[in-house]
């Protein structure tokens, strides 16, 4: 089953990159070989990408299929999902709707702790941080009670540090220096992880067509 899945995954990254801003999005951008990496790897990737290395997190296996199956409403990486007090998902761009990935979308700039928005089920803050985990592979406690929103800031390794420089120093600063809201930025990597169980990794690795693990 897992290895049925991770060829429609493989499918889903290749026309990420594909659907794109120009012809020459890989090269632009640095994009890597998708491998499972180690947390020092990570952080030091996001140190050098301009992010601090607090509230990082990553996803297991089971949790990264769903996420590239269907569980981005923009079918796109990096990504944001914003997430109000109460838990509930604010759709920042109507779900399709292709944006520049070079571009930092100025909504979390825009967050006000008294403003209105338009509020989807398709899915809630207490579900997504359900399938995260610590750097390395622990369970941590990361609900949130005290920000007026949260971000989920989506990344990967794999997608190389032009495309991450283009949006998560960004997304950071945005929230960071918002002074009409307290907003909290959770960044999520999306590259498969070391400590996943070595038959996900074999499986991933067998099923995959363009590219390849490497331990």
């Amino acid at each position: 089953m897992m290895q049925n899945t991770s060829q429609t995954i493989c499918l889903a990254i290749i026309l990420f990159f594909l659907t794109s801003c120009g012809p020459l999005y890989r090269t632009i951008f640095g994009i890597k070989k998708v491998a499972p990496r180690e947390e020092s790897t990570l952080k030091r990737f996001l140190l050098k990408t301009g992010c601090d290395t607090t509230d990082v997190y990553a996803v297991d296996s089971k949790e990264w299929q769903r996420l590239f199956n269907e569980g981005l409403p923009n079918k796109r990486v990096p990504e944001i999902m914003v997430f109000d007090r109460q838990g509930r998902y604010i759709p920042y761009a109507e779900v399709g709707k292709w944006i520049c990935l070079g571009e930092v979308d100025p909504f979390i700039a825009s967050l006000t702790d008294t403003g209105q928005y338009h509020i989807s089920d398709f899915t809630t803050l207490e579900r997504e941080l359900s399938g995260l985990r610590a750097l390395n592979g622990s369970y941590p406690a990361v609900a949130d009670s005290t920000h007026d929103f949260v971000v989920l800031a989506y990344w990967a390794y794999f997608l190389g540090g032009n495309l991450a420089r283009n949006n998560l120093p960004g997304w950071e600063q945005d929230a960071a220096g918002n002074t009409r809201a307290r907003i909290r930025l959770i960044k999520v990597s999306l590259d498969p992880q070391l400590w996943w169980k070595p038959e996900h990794l074999e499986q991933l690795k067998r099923g995959k067509s363009s590219f390849s693990f490497k331990r």
